[in-house]
């Protein structure tokens, strides 16, 4: 195990995430992302634990670049959705409810 080795830090940013401990989650993440800043699934959990965090405009930037990497990736799409709405921009919510897919 090295420090060096992303999956540690995705881990660690999981768990960190499950203990309502979101700073932490969020650097681990962050970490992990310098390791594999092409990992689309590792940015829509840094998003996800950014809107966890009351981040909705952060995770709405992480939910983005991960559908920047994979357009159709459906995790992603949902949470931009639900982030938005949270956000209470509903017109920007319907598009990712409405399937207005890539």
């Amino acid at each position: 195990m090295s420090l060096k080795d992303a999956d540690v830090h995705i881990v660690l940013g999981v768990l960190c995430n499950l203990s309502m401990e979101y700073d932490k989650a969020i650097a681990s993440f962050q970490i992990a992302l310098n390791l594999k800043p092409h990992d689309y699934s590792l940015r829509n959990k840094l998003g996800a634990t950014q809107a966890n965090s009351v981040q909705s405009a952060d995770a709405i930037i992480g939910y983005q670049k991960a559908l920047d990497l994979k357009p159709n990736y459906v995790h992603a799409w949902a949470n931009m959705r639900i982030s938005y709405a949270n956000q209470g921009t509903y017109e920007e919510s319907i598009h990712y409810y409405v399937g207005n897919w890539p």
